[in-house]
């Protein structure tokens, strides 16, 4: 789907290559299922979760690594309202 939805999206956004936001929401799920895997050790998941946002922004996500964390931070704080909203009011302060 993001393959398919890139094309439609690369002709709109014609002066740079951006990938759109099914690339990022695809990479978050990455990053999720890393986060869940028990067999690996956690500086591995670490590093994997840092290459993967430092590949959001090399290859210009759209929302970059915004939407990568905001991925991750939906997964941890999903039941925590309060905590989600201090959470995303930061994260939008420190990346915006």
């Amino acid at each position: 789907m993001a393959a398919i939805s890139q094309v439609p999206f690369f002709f709109i956004n014609q002066d740079v290559l951006f990938l759109n936001v099914c690339f990022t929401l695809l990479f978050g799920l990455f990053s999720l299922s890393i986060i869940e895997n028990n067999k690996l050790p956690s500086y591995l998941k670490v590093i994997a979760i840092f290459a993967i946002i430092f590949l959001s922004e090399y290859f210009h996500f759209d929302y970059g690594i915004y939407g990568i964390l905001s991925v991750i931070l939906l997964y941890f704080t999903w039941q925590k309202k309060i905590m989600s909203v201090v959470f995303f009011a930061l994260l939008t302060f420190l990346c915006y």
